[in-house]
């Protein structure tokens, strides 16, 4: 980026970030949603954010780069990533860690009562923007995306309840004869944190966004919805 502010060749900085911007430290793990955040409505308050939220370091420098040096930049921000991807690492940080927590407690669980909204997309989805947003910088002017200001884009898929993942894994892991019991409990933040330092984060906050600025240039998620995708990411050996 200081590159392309110093001048020289033309360049663009396209940053992917993600959709884990909507966290904050003032967390209600577990509880129903009560906002969908839009890449178009609620932008001015996206580009606000504070020192509590998730990728506001890297955010806020590039916010402040468009707007003071008005560089050909975009933000590309995915929801909670799923499926199994081509390159070197095949799997995401988001739900395998949690299937495998799931088999090794022998059974479901959810943070409080689960009703926690999280938006996802696929691997394949998130490769296929960010091939038309390169695609698009090697144009000498871009047909559909606009670059700069108001360049942030969430990507999504669709989503889930965090209560009816663990319901729909559940019943598939007790199939497979990983678990006995397709039972979901449900603890406490506290309890969620001793299996993984972001668990409660992870799994019991929301992160209900839309892609509205992607979908208004027309692109639409190639692949299906998350349930249609546990299976290939059960852990190794199921």
């Amino acid at each position: 980026m200081e590159g392309i502010v110093l001048g020289g060749k033309k360049g663009v900085f396209i940053h992917l970030s993600g959709a884990a911007n909507i966290f904050s430290t003032l967390l209600h793990h577990g509880t129903a949603s009560t906002k969908t955040w839009s890449d178009i409505h609620d932008l001015p308050q996206i580009q606000n954010f504070d020192e509590t939220h998730i990728h506001h370091t890297t955010e806020q420098l590039l916010f402040h780069a468009q707007e003071t040096h008005g560089i050909k930049s975009a933000i590309v921000a995915p929801a909670g990533i799923f499926g199994v991807g081509e390159g070197i690492k095949k799997l995401s940080f988001g739900i395998p860690p949690l299937l495998e927590a799931f088999k090794k407690r022998g059974k479901m669980f959810a943070v409080n009562e689960g009703l926690n909204t999280m938006a996802a997309s696929h691997v394949k989805d998130v490769a296929d923007v960010l091939v038309m947003f390169v695609e698009e910088a090697l144009e000498a002017e871009s047909k559909k995306i606009t670059w700069g200001g108001d360049a942030f884009y969430y990507v999504e898929s669709g989503g889930y309840v965090f209560a009816d993942l663990a319901a729909a894994v559940g019943k598939l892991m007790v199939e497979k004869g990983l678990i006995g019991s397709e039972e979901v409990e449900r603890i406490s933040p506290e309890e969620v944190l001793e299996m993984h330092f972001a668990a409660a984060l992870m799994w019991g906050s929301n992160m209900d966004v839309k892609a509205d600025r992607l979908k208004g240039l027309g692109w639409e998620p190639k692949q299906k919805d998350v349930f249609e995708y546990l299976e290939e990411m059960l852990p190794r050996g199921a």
